[in-house]
């Protein structure tokens, strides 16, 4: 809801706290429909580290909205394979073959990129002057009578204060945000379920399938890469962040 300010003058601004992928990707679609946006990262400098991501119809559609989705699928490589296998690894579902039959389940061509690219991307969509890295944020206040609220933050060892009407918690699983906002929400809980995932050079000894100890996908990458992810259950005491 847009504070009173706001709805006088005509302008909008918005504080998005942290500029991962799904930060960035909010401040490009709040750029593209004129709002002012700050992206306020913790990292000393915007990047992003982990392997590779899997877009299907859902992400792309929303990339192509705002913009990006040629560029995404230029950097990327259609999928051309895609299954569930159990454990053991059997497969539970399974679509092979040169990607017509999972382009025409999923309504769109399913692309694997690398986290990085997809983060440039994103980042080179925004302006230099809207990505604050190396950012301690350390209060949300409501504004006053329907006014914007104020993110507090400390940058280059200055205390510093940002009025928003709408401020965006990208921040992760574990949100600050959302426990300044809503203290009394309970925490996430940790599921059972864990996943690895890795980037090698295409000429390293790549596992097969059939050497797999766990179920898991293959996917080639640009710059002669692979991606490799696998998921399965696991207990408490060896969970992974």
């Amino acid at each position: 809801m847009a504070s009173k300010s706001s709805q006088m003058d005509g302008s909008r601004s918005a504080v998005v706290v942290r500029g991962g992928i799904g930060g960035l990707t909010a401040a490009v679609a709040l750029r593209r429909v004129g709002w002012r946006v700050t992206v306020l990262e913790r990292a000393a400098r915007f990047g992003e580290i982990g392997a590779g991501i899997t877009l299907v119809s859902n992400g792309l559609r929303c990339l192509a909205a705002i913009g990006l989705g040629d560029v995404v699928r230029g950097s990327g490589q259609p999928v051309l394979a895609l299954g569930i296998r159990t454990a053991a690894g059997r497969w539970l579902s399974r679509l092979d073959g040169d990607g017509a039959d999972l382009e025409a389940l999923m309504g769109i061509t399913t692309v694997v990129v690398h986290r990085a690219e997809l983060h440039a991307i994103l980042r080179e969509a925004l302006p230099t002057a809207a990505l604050l890295a190396g950012v301690t944020t350390t209060s949300i206040r409501r504004g006053a009578d329907g006014g914007p609220a104020e993110v507090r933050f400390r940058h280059l060892d200055h205390d510093a204060v940002l009025r928003a009407d709408l401020v965006v918690g990208a921040d992760g699983v574990h949100s600050w945000v959302r426990a300044q906002r809503w203290p009394d929400v309970p925490a996430p809980v940790y599921s059972g379920s864990a996943s690895w995932r890795a980037v090698t050079a295409s000429s390293s000894a790549a596992v097969t399938p059939s050497q797999a100890v766990l179920p898991h996908d293959i996917y080639r990458l640009p710059k002669l890469e692979r991606y490799y992810e696998a998921a399965s259950s696991c207990s408490a005491t060896r969970r992974t962040r």
